[in-house]
């Protein structure tokens, strides 16, 4: 097989892996199943399971009542639970570290401690403060985040987790019905419903809000349970229709007796989920206006079709003919050629629009073409919805990777930016304060002028030592929120096999990510060990 023909064989191959993976399975079967992928909330403030706390923690909520328990501490234990099964078995695997020929796992862990050993010593030295205190420090942060990014790439992070109510305020979200598929010890779970490919949903409203709490069992929010059950529990409804039916016969057809027989059914009086008893059932009213309402497009056609049909086309000849006529008496009249044409055109189409008029309008009494369905009521969803599982609901992940909180990422930079000043400060005392207000510079400035500028220079260090944390903290939240977001716009651009290059990139950027920031505390913290006096002056102060 020649070079050519491996190469059309490997694009054929292509060709029919990217139709499969994503055209066929995200755009037909997903829909078909019900379980297309939806566009899921972003948003950068981290999301809560459980607003305050309950029990016997109820304490918390007094002395900290704005406490909210969110995902990204998930994504905290998370890390720690997989640094601590690393050390775990990395600990058992060299039997105590007594072990001296490393086996393959214990090679890889010990590799990586000799790597950021070396890194330390060669920037900081080998003083007991570094080796026991700055080289633990700037290990502890690289492992914790680089489990913390990674952890976010399994199976289940970001995408499985608590249903909440699509929420109007202080920002509209879009939310989707769900379908429940089993339950697990006894609790129901379900999946976001959506049979559309690229469908973000439908927005919520401070009604559908509150009513979708209320379905949750929020007390607060009673007031907005229905009172009334729909007979169709809010699924969409449709007919097909037969020969000779109109409009008029149809909505008769459903006051009569298709509601008649879902009222004396066997129906749920109240919610699945939530001890709801509602007072009644709703009257439910069909009536002509309503389904050409309901089967009106948006941009005003009218998606029924009439049994005479056929006389569109005797009404579109009889308007050619009109416009013949027209054109003849305009011709014995010797009219110009752009004058027969002007009048021809009018003609016909004032007489075609006066004969369509009269066989394509819809009315109660219009006769339908035979086998087509049509839409007595679409599915109510939201505000309108009676039943539980036709809210509006969002998920809110158990885990969100930690590093896309920016309160993480703050706090932590705020911790680097702590152990900068403190080795400073061990090293150099009060002198590493003549870093950024330089007052031997100042007192020597008769003898060496520069020394003004040495002191304006410190006045800047002020700033830039403050800018460490607004650079360590945008840095990582920047890369990894940025990275999340990316991920799961282009699921929902294509739904499969695309995104597995996101991920082998989320790869690079949070091992990279977890390195740098390890880095550049430790280089910050080498370099405020180091003195700003000039050598000079500390030969001159001694003699």
């Amino acid at each position: 097989m020649s070079t050519n023909q491996r190469g059309c064989l490997y694009l054929v191959g292509l060709v029919i892996f990217a139709f499969f993976g994503c055209f066929l399975f995200p755009f037909i079967v997903l829909p078909a199943w019900g379980t297309a992928v939806t566009l899921p909330v972003i948003t950068v403030p981290a999301e809560y399971y459980i607003e305050g706390w309950a029990g016997f923690l109820s304490p918390i909520q007094a002395i900290f009542p704005d406490f909210q328990l969110v995902n990204t501490l998930g994504g905290a234990l998370l890390a720690n639970i997989i640094v601590l099964l690393i050390a775990f078995f990395a600990w058992r695997a060299s039997k105590g570290w007594t072990k001296e020929v490393p086996g393959r796992f214990q090679g890889v862990v010990e590799l990586i401690g000799s790597m950021w050993w070396g890194l330390t010593r060669d920037q900081a030295g080998t003083k007991p403060k570094v080796k026991y205190i700055l080289f633990p420090l700037v290990a502890s942060i690289f492992l914790f985040l680089l489990a913390g990014n990674l952890g976010k790439l399994l199976p289940g992070v970001e995408t499985v987790g608590v249903l909440h109510c699509a929420d109007y305020d202080p920002v509209v979200l879009n939310g989707f019905p769900v379908s429940e598929l089993g339950s697990f010890t006894g609790q129901p779970y379900f999946v976001l419903k959506n049979d559309a490919a690229l469908n973000t949903g439908t927005p919520a409203s401070d009604e559908s809000y509150h009513r979708c709490e209320a379905m949750m069992g929020i007390d607060a929010y009673e007031s907005y349970l229905p009172t009334q059950l729909d007979p169709f529990r809010d699924q969409k409804v449709t007919y097909l229709t037969e020969e000779g039916d109109t409009l008029e016969e149809v909505a008769e057809y459903f006051n009569t007796v298709r509601i008649p027989d879902l009222l004396t059914a066997e129906l749920d009086d109240g919610s699945e989920y939530v001890d709801v008893e509602y007072e009644g059932y709703a009257p439910v009213e069909i009536s002509p206006e309503s389904i050409i309402e309901a089967n009106t497009a948006d941009d005003g056609t009218v998606n029924l079709v009439a049994a005479g049909a056929d006389a569109h086309e005797a009404a579109e000849d009889h308007s050619e003919e009109a416009a013949e006529e027209v054109v003849e008496e305009a011709a014995e009249g010797e009219e110009t050629a752009e004058v027969e044409e002007a009048v021809a055109e009018e003609a016909a189409a004032e007489e075609a629009e006066h004969e369509l008029e009269d066989v394509v309008a819809i009315g109660p009494t219009t006769e339908l073409e035979a086998g087509q369905e049509i839409v007595i009521r679409e599915a109510l969803v939201g505000a309108e919805a009676t039943t539980f599982t036709n809210q509006l609901f969002t998920v809110a992940p158990f885990v969100r990777g930690v590093a896309t909180d920016l309160s993480f990422t703050i706090g932590l930079a705020l911790l680097a930016f702590v152990a900068i000043q403190a080795f400073g400060i061990s090293e150099l005392g009060l002198n590493y304060f003549q870093k950024f207000i330089n007052v031997h510079a100042l007192g020597s400035v008769a003898k060496h002028p520069l020394g003004a500028i040495d002191f304006v220079v410190g006045l800047f260090e002020i700033i830039s030592e403050i800018g460490k944390i607004i650079s360590l903290s945008f840095r990582l939240f920047g890369a990894l929120f940025a990275g999340s977001v990316l991920f799961v716009v282009i699921m929902f651009l294509v739904g499969t096999t695309v995104p597995v290059v996101i991920l082998a990139l989320e790869l690079i950027v949070g091992t990279a990510q977890a390195a740098v920031f390890a880095i550049l505390t430790m280089l910050f913290c080498a370099q405020a060990m180091v003195s700003h006096v000039h050598e000079e002056d500390h030969v001159e102060a001694h003699v």
